[in-house]
């Protein structure tokens, strides 16, 4: 779903080397078709290993490379302790619900298309 010039996308279940390979391939097309500031909805993920973490980092860098950024919503306590265990929590935005996350968006890019 795309909102204004911000891609929101939903991943479901588990991040892990399956559909971390999946989640990648798709975002880095996404980004490379200009699609460089990206919400993702994990109002539907229930876990997330190191190949899913390793894909927020790839897509992170990349989108930041070219100007844009990912925000987190719906972020369960679960991912959450993973992220702060981890540090992902400093690199990564993470908000309460997608609306949260839009608003903060518009505030930080409101300069750009």
């Amino acid at each position: 779903m795309q909102i204004n010039n911000i891609m929101v996308i939903s991943p479901a279940g588990q991040i892990d080397q399956q559909t971390g390979e999946q989640l990648d391939t798709y975002l880095k097309n996404l980004v490379s078709k200009g699609n460089r500031k990206l919400i993702l909805d994990f109002k539907n993920v229930d876990f997330t290993n190191s190949e899913g973490l390793r894909v927020l980092l790839g897509s992170l860098k990349q989108t930041r490379s070219e100007g844009g950024d990912i925000f987190l919503a719906n972020v369960s306590p679960v991912i959450n302790n993973i992220l702060i265990t981890t540090g992902f929590s400093n690199l990564l935005k993470i908000f309460t619900d997608i609306d949260s996350a839009l608003i903060n968006f518009q505030s930080v890019h409101k300069n750009e298309n």
